[in-house]
């Protein structure tokens, strides 16, 4: 009937509106929760923002820190490689002056040892001359005067000799051999030792044989007159 089609009308009228407000309300909550997940989206992606921007600026310091420890132990590695050549040279230069200073000590012993003998011979004649001039004949005395001449010469070659070693020595000790002959370089030594053998009046006699040997003529006549030079000293007279 008529009635019950306007009711049916009616009825269908309030659920249409029922669902259109059901449905503005449906999406109005949708759009609330949307909305709810694109703020947490948004936060979501500040916070990883703020931590990737946290782990690169620790990275920058941690890198910057491995460059400065890294040219820091170069640094270090170079100056201790510094340090170890200026050590180098100069426990060489250390070694070089304790030799320098050895061969200084080694030098000024032998030449005041092997000049102390020649240089007595010298201070006996002219002491003999001194102290016994008026008791002496003419003759003594010429004898005395050219002893002490001999004497002299021989004792400015032996200093000659002496200080050309002693050069060598400074110079590095490099030793020149040439051929020489034993048996004249003995003679020589005798010849220049003869002052001090005639105030004591001793002989010496050359025994060694006329041999030539490479060697070094200075080095070599200066062991002949240190040999020589303290047999005469602790031979005694006649």
């Amino acid at each position: 009937n008529v009635n019950d089609y306007k009711n049916l009308a009616i009825y269908s009228n309030r659920n249409q509106q029922m669902t259109a407000e059901l449905k503005k309300q449906s999406d109005a909550e949708r759009n609330e929760v949307f909305d709810e997940i694109l703020e947490e989206k948004k936060a979501e992606s500040d916070r990883i923002k703020i931590i990737v921007a946290v782990l690169f600026f620790v990275i920058l310091i941690t890198v910057f820190f491995v460059l400065g420890y890294r040219r820091r132990s170069n640094l270090l590695a170079a100056q201790k490689k510094t340090i170890e050549k200026k050590n180098a040279e100069l426990e060489i230069l250390t070694n070089d002056l304790s030799i320098s200073n050895k061969t200084i000590q080694k030098t000024f012993s032998i030449i005041s040892h092997d000049l102390r003998n020649p240089f007595q011979t010298l201070l006996g004649y002219t002491s003999a001359l001194a102290e016994h001039y008026d008791e002496l004949t003419a003759e003594k005395k010429l004898s005395y005067v050219k002893s002490i001449r001999k004497a002299a010469e021989e004792n400015y070659n032996l200093t000659q000799s002496l200080l050309e070693w002693s050069l060598k020595q400074y110079q590095g000790f490099e030793l020149k051999k040439f051929p020489e002959n034993l048996h004249d370089l003995v003679a020589h030594s005798i010849k220049s030792l003869a002052g001090f053998t005639e105030f004591k009046n001793l002989k010496i006699k050359n025994e060694v044989e006329d041999t030539s040997l490479m060697i070094d003529k200075e080095v070599v006549a200066t062991i002949i007159n240190n040999l020589l030079t303290n047999a005469i000293k602790f031979a005694k007279k006649d």
